[in-house]
């Protein structure tokens, strides 16, 4: 999916951020990661209610890739707490034939340009939804992401802001792929 995404670009990618996109059944990855949240009120309840992972330094991160009918679901677990999104190809509204990674949780769809590189994949938002309501410019989330290649494992950073509420949650980590089951 990542591939049709990014397209001719994807074959620059560093191999270790290739190989955790190449799903064809069922992988899992494992490692360590770190879990910050906002820091006021109103961004610490919005965390909870979409679900996302409670505030942690150090902790095991076991993330399992599940392709199913050209979507893959993404089961990140934080030590034991359990965060769940949907990815499938989405078409882009303003440039014909440009595809977007279209990424679901909960009541939330973000449309997202991917940017392959000889560093990695840096995750571009477009476009968010809310109950399946397209968010003005001005009230959609920001977005800054990456994978890259860190101390010879697989890096992944993740921020996500509001406006007005500030940063919702951050997370990132460093994976090791184990063998697919196809």
């Amino acid at each position: 999916m990542y591939r049709r995404i990014i397209g001719g670009d994807y074959d620059r990618l560093p191999p270790l951020v290739r190989n955790m996109h190449e799903v064809k059944g069922r992988h899992t990855a494992r490692g360590r990661g770190r879990v910050e949240r906002g820091s006021n009120f109103a961004g610490r309840r919005l965390a909870d209610f979409l679900g996302m992972p409670p505030e942690a330094a150090d902790i095991p991160v076991e993330t399992t890739f599940s392709l199913d009918q050209g979507a893959e679901t993404i089961t990140r677990n934080y030590n034991g707490a359990i965060l769940i999104t949907r990815q499938a190809i989405a078409r882009s509204r303003s440039a014909v034939g440009e595809a977007l990674l279209l990424e679901k949780f909960g009541p939330v769809a973000l449309f997202i340009d991917l940017e392959g590189t000889e560093e990695g994949i840096t995750f571009h938002l477009r476009r968010c939804s809310l109950l399946g309501l397209k968010l003005p410019r001005m009230l959609s989330p920001r977005l800054v992401a990456r994978e890259r290649v860190r101390d010879g494992r697989y890096h992944y950073f993740v921020r996500i802001e509001l406006p007005l509420i500030g940063r919702l949650i951050e997370y990132e980590g460093l994976l090791e792929l184990e063998k697919a089951t196809n």
